[in-house]
């Protein structure tokens, strides 16, 4: 292993570990929130959180893009980006404080302080600084959740957690500041605001489309049903995304920096892109079955009886989760090469297929509306493949395909019994041995842990 690998590793691991256990936080967290709001509660907030999510991508103006891809920055380079993006988040503020509403009002106030510390985040994933990142995130994860448990408690409803989401921003930010690295500009200026947005123009479409993507599902389900509904959707979505959401920050930590990197030094991404696709099918792919197959009490479990309508939303969840699994690294690659357009045509099919799909096939059951979301997916699969003709058709499907067969052996003691506490412990096992007996990449890096943690304590 080289020592570039065994530094990506290294951060992968790190930022990993703090992924994991800032998602189990906020897993405990939304279990205790689900116990103290209703699910119109709830589904007010998501919605709100929505909207604010999708105007945090306008207020960046391809900043944090530019830090991550360029070659060299000076001081008066950062100094502008820094002018630009108070610009971008200061802007968006002011528009969601215009809406009167009060859970944005209260959203927006989080943009305030963003632009320094967004900055600052920006240089520590340039540099795979992934223990100072996985040390603020553990400090906004507490703070967010004394906030939000200790309101809830008192009764604050839906704004408790618009509240917790201002105290996590703030806390995150002094974390920042007493970790800035030493070239941190503290007065924004105007300069090479041109440059800037010439790279925003065309990471930008890409980025708004892909925020969009993420707001429809909760946007579009409070359009057209109700607040309830988008509560049983979200505890629906966290129940099936739980698997990724454990890795997901770390899945794409450095992803777009060193996929350029090998671009440019005139190396094939293929053989990157298919072990990806094959590693996260095969770590993946067993829990989001076991989900589909224990869902109602898993739901249960989590959330507690007034949540049980979520269940039925979870194998149709499942299947995109699965199918997204196969191309996550993708859209980086067709980034990293410098074709964020065709990116931006995926994304804006997508965003389409989704609403249109929903408007016909929803029928106010949350089932319909997962199926609608499902049928979309596979609708944009098509897309996908010929945006990926570049890296090979062929070798990705071959590449997967152990993925399959090591899930349908994990996939076999459920079909023979009911009892969670038989078929999972049963189906782990069987997994394990597939993936070895089919000699997986993904066994190889398990094998690989011990020696690196064994590094990083060093």
């Amino acid at each position: 292993m080289n020592g570039l690998a065994l530094d990506f590793r290294r951060a992968f691991l790190i930022n990993l570990g703090s992924t994991a256990g800032g998602v189990l936080v906020q897993l405990a967290l939304a279990m205790l929130v689900a116990r103290l709001l209703t699910p119109a509660e709830l589904g007010r907030f998501a919605i709100a959180a929505a909207i604010s999510g999708a105007a945090h991508v306008l207020r960046d103006l391809g900043v944090f893009g530019y830090v991550q891809r360029e070659a060299s920055l000076s001081p008066s380079q950062l100094a502008g980006c820094l002018g630009l993006s108070c610009l971008g988040h200061w802007t968006v503020a002011a528009l969601l404080i215009a809406s009167a509403d009060p859970l944005l009002c209260i959203l927006a106030l989080s943009f305030i302080p963003l632009p320094l510390t967004g900055l600052i985040a920006a240089l520590m994933h340039r540099e795979l600084a992934a223990a100072r990142l996985a040390a603020v995130a553990r400090i906004g994860a507490t703070a967010h959740a004394i906030v939000a448990i200790g309101l809830a408690w008192q009764g604050f409803g839906a704004t408790s957690l618009a509240w917790a989401a201002l105290v996590n921003t703030l806390a995150c930010g002094l974390a920042y500041w007493t970790l800035r690295p030493a070239n941190t500009p503290l007065r924004p200026a105007c300069a090479h605001w041109r440059e800037i947005l010439r790279y925003g123009r065309g990471s930008m479409p890409t980025e708004v489309l892909a925020a969009l993507n993420a707001a429809l599902p909760n946007a579009l389900l409070g359009r057209l049903g109700t607040a309830a509904g988008v509560g049983f959707f979200g505890r629906a979505q966290a129940t099936v995304n739980l698997p990724i959401a454990l890795c997901s920050n770390a899945l794409s930590f450095g992803a777009v920096p060193r996929l350029a990197r090998e671009h440019h030094q005139g190396l094939d991404l293929s053989p990157q892109l298919n072990r990806a696709s094959l590693l996260l099918s095969g770590a993946l792919w067993p829990p989001l079955l076991w989900i589909c197959f224990y869902g109602e009490p898993l739901v249960l479990l989590l959330f507690g009886p007034g949540w049980h309508e979520a269940a039925a939303a979870l194998p149709w969840l499942a299947g995109i989760v699965a199918l997204q699994v196969l191309m996550r690294y993708d859209s980086a690659a067709l980034n990293a090469v410098g074709r964020p357009g065709q990116v931006a045509i995926l994304q804006g099919a997508g965003l389409g297929l989704r609403a249109l799909t929903a408007l016909l096939m929803f029928d106010g059951s949350l089932a319909s509306f997962a199926r609608a979301l499902l049928l979309a997916e596979l609708c944009l699969l098509p897309l996908q493949l010929w945006l990926r003709r570049a890296w090979g058709i062929g070798s990705w499907f071959a590449a997967w395909r152990i993925s399959l067969l090591s899930t349908a052996f994990a996939a076999l003691p459920l079909l023979l019994t009911p009892a969670p506490l038989i078929g999972l412990p049963a189906g782990l096992l069987l997994w394990a041995a597939a993936l070895v007996l089919l000699d997986h990449p993904l066994a190889a890096e398990l094998r690989q842990l011990p020696r690196l943690v064994m590094t990083i304590r060093k």
